[in-house]
């Protein structure tokens, strides 16, 4: 996979989620319709660049945009 697909599909995840205030990993997968592959290939993209954070409702794994 090229840098240039990973940066694509990171920009997939960052519309869906600026399109929402957070949301749980699974369902933001289920939204964005990437393999499991791709997606966390693009989050971690996000998390890198500072993007993103994590927290937990629950036991369920949520993100949400930094801005």
């Amino acid at each position: 996979m090229t840098t240039d697909k990973i940066g694509r599909n990171a920009r997939i995840l960052w519309v869906i989620l600026n399109n929402k205030k957070g949301m749980s990993l699974s369902a933001l997968l289920k939204t964005s319709e990437l393999t499991e592959s791709d997606f966390s290939m693009a989050i971690g993209w996000l998390a890198r660049e500072y993007k993103i954070a994590f927290y937990k409702i629950d036991e369920e794994q949520m993100v949400t945009l930094l801005y």
